[in-house]
């Protein structure tokens, strides 16, 4: 009796994966170079000779536009800091106010150093020290506030230059996008009036291949 499996290595393995990919070369096969690589960039070039300028301000605005994007983190980085510092500040007038007489908080100018003498051994030792030299100068005689005028330039500042960014970006894509729309035209504006010139008997001797490089 046959072997059910015998008549399974006989039969033909099919193609795997889509029809439209069966019988294309692999990743290991050679790739075909461009012929004449120079003398298409130097037409390629011609072509975008005429529109220099608007390249240069489309370097422009992409160099402000990077430039803008950079400056914006640091300008926020700088308002968190504020923030932070200003709470920090309102925090230890809080936690240390509580040990200190009201008289003595009433004297004007007064500073944390001007305090320190007045507090508790174990309270000071629980400030660090590179706090401690922070807030050296802080002001006791009334309670620390958020610095709003600080934080309200920063912020106008942040608006203008997300706004400038997204501006110059837009400026950069759309002169690029017109130069591409532009040279595009007038290949296929060239193109056409080439094979509309060409005898019909010139269709009938070369591939389509060949006539459309």
């Amino acid at each position: 009796m046959a072997n059910p499996k015998d008549n399974l290595k006989d039969k033909p393995i099919p193609p795997v994966g889509p029809p439209g990919l069966r019988g294309r070369p692999g990743f290991g096969s050679k790739v075909e170079k461009a012929q004449n690589f120079r003398a298409t960039m130097r037409q390629l070039i011609a072509y975008l000779r005429p529109y220099w300028l608007t390249f240069c301000l489309v370097f422009f605005f992409g160099i402000l536009s990077t430039l803008f994007a950079i400056l914006s983190p640091r300008l926020l980085g700088n308002m968190t800091n504020q923030v932070a510092e200003d709470f920090i500040k309102r925090r230890v007038y809080d936690e240390i106010t509580i040990f200190l007489p009201t008289e003595l908080l009433t004297q004007e100018g007064i500073t944390l150093a001007d305090v320190l003498p007045n507090l508790p051994p174990l309270v000071v030792e629980q400030i660090p020290a590179e706090r401690l030299q922070k807030i050296s100068d802080l002001d006791f005689s009334s309670r620390p506030d958020i610095n709003w005028s600080f934080l309200g330039r920063v912020a106008s500042w942040l608006i203008g230059l997300y706004l400038s960014s997204a501006v110059f970006a837009f400026l950069q894509g759309w002169l690029m996008a017109g130069i591409a729309q532009d040279v595009t035209y007038q290949l296929r504006t060239q193109l056409s009036v080439k094979i509309n010139r060409l005898p019909l008997a010139y269709f009938d001797q070369h591939n389509f291949g060949e006539v459309l490089s």
